[in-house]
């Protein structure tokens, strides 16, 4: 996540203790891991450097909708990868996978509104990228990252014909934002694709304009019936057709 929901205070959360991961949403699924997977997952970040945990609760969900691609070659874009979090994951439950991870980590993008709730948050933005850098350092020969806007980068991406198995679209977090991802990461999305749009029932008391609700229906309409709907809880997961 490249903005400020990733430091609320309800936010702060460390992987592996499930007795402090964010409570589940309204209508989040309730899928277990397998004990194995379980002790898999939590040797993954042993060691790794994190503010924040919004990522762990949505595991069970993702090993259940996405294992017919894990063992696949697979190709991920991430819109917002802020500490590494979902990367680290992606990278290791999809063993034959590389990644895209696409975030500008300028304080510029935070949102006042959401400021104002956490007045520690841009001192720990400022320290994302480099533990980004860190945690992702073991996988470099299989990680692209891109300093910048979604809305520049994803464009030049399409023009150049790059294509992703997988999407994760957890950038701007208005409106118009979460449309403009959306948008501009379909055409990225190869046949049968998944695109997972995260923090889609995200609400803290603000207006529609700053929260994608909004902005993920209207791409929805806008994309009529060139999807199939896996998941919809506080995240969004769609198979292109």
């Amino acid at each position: 996540m490249n903005s400020i929901f990733a430091k609320l205070p309800f936010m702060r959360r460390s992987f592996p203790q499930p007795e402090t991961a964010r409570p589940p949403r309204a209508g989040d699924r309730s899928v277990p891991l397998a004990a194995e997977l379980a002790a898999q997952i939590e040797g993954w970040y042993r060691g790794q450097e994190f503010g924040a945990d919004w990522t762990s609760p949505h595991f069970p969900g993702w090993t259940e909708v996405l294992a017919s691609l894990r063992e696949r070659p697979t190709r991920i874009l991430e819109i917002g990868s802020y500490e590494g979090r979902s990367a680290i994951f992606f990278l290791n439950y999809f063993r034959r996978s590389t990644i895209c991870c696409v975030d500008p980590w300028d304080p510029a993008v935070l949102e006042p509104d959401l400021l104002k709730l956490d007045p520690t948050a841009e001192a720990e933005y400022l320290k994302a990228e480099g533990r980004f850098d860190r945690n992702l350092a073991p996988f470099a020969a299989r990680v692209t990252k891109i300093v910048g806007k979604s809305g520049d980068i994803l464009p030049a991406l399409a023009i150049k014909g790059e294509q992703f198995d997988l999407v994760y679209v957890d950038g701007d977090h208005t409106s118009v934002g979460a449309y403009r991802d959306c948008m501009l990461a379909w055409p990225l999305l190869g046949s049968r694709g998944i695109l997972i749009i995260d923090d889609y029932e995200f609400d803290m008391g603000l207006p529609e304009a700053k929260r994608p609700k909004q902005g993920v229906d209207a791409f929805l309409r806008g994309i009529g019936n060139q999807y199939e709907e896996l998941h919809r809880a506080y995240q969004l997961i769609l198979r292109r057709r």
